[in-house]
């Protein structure tokens, strides 16, 4: 949702040459999903979620940084780093809330996850609005609901704030998913 008005408002880029530099995530992810899945396989679930969760957190950390003439590779590196994280996190996470189920709860599970992911995505949109929204406002001293021509600042200012606020809530997820993990092998060890 932020990263459009960044690459064309921001940056004065084009339409067509902004979404291109977008494509890198979805490219990544196709890249790294199959990937992931084999290595879901062959290494088990929980390193994988982790190793994901963590570099999610990382790409959300290099958007902090990102400045108006930012390199354009930094961005990509980012880009492609939030990809290959979610690549590495989706298909082990979907193989770790499967194997928590009987067979026959396959079906409940299975809407319950695609209800969470999608509501995340829902929810994350509005959140991050909320906070691009609200940081522009306390920078420029007014109500903000849209970029600001001619100052920059103002939205680089939400921006980093927003993508911090998405970097705290992937290492909390990181911290909870490890003590989970944790938890659960320590319950192992004692049966």
């Amino acid at each position: 949702m932020v990263i459009p008005f960044y690459l064309q408002n921001a940056r004065g880029l084009s339409p067509s040459y902004a979404g291109l530099l977008m494509m890198v995530f979805p490219f990544t992810m196709v890249l790294g999903a199959p990937i992931s899945g084999y290595l879901t396989d062959r290494l088990g679930p929980e390193i994988l979620v982790l190793w994901g969760l963590g570099i999610l957190a990382l790409s959300q950390l290099l958007y902090v940084f990102l400045a108006i003439d930012s390199p354009l590779w930094f961005y990509v590196v980012g880009t492609a780093a939030g990809g290959i994280g979610n690549a590495l996190f989706q298909s082990p996470n979907n193989t770790m809330v499967m194997s928590a189920v009987t067979k026959e709860n396959f079906g409940v599970a299975g809407s319950l996850n695609s209800f969470a992911r999608n509501f995340g995505m829902v929810i994350g949109i509005a959140l991050s609005t909320t906070i691009l929204y609200q940081a522009m406002s306390a920078k420029l001293g007014k109500k903000v609901t849209t970029y600001i021509a001619n100052r920059p600042d103002v939205f680089l200012f939400g921006m980093k704030i927003t993508f911090f606020g998405s970097f705290l809530l992937c290492l909390v997820a990181f911290v909870l998913t490890l003590w989970r993990i944790k938890k659960a092998r320590s319950r192992t060890v004692k049966a």
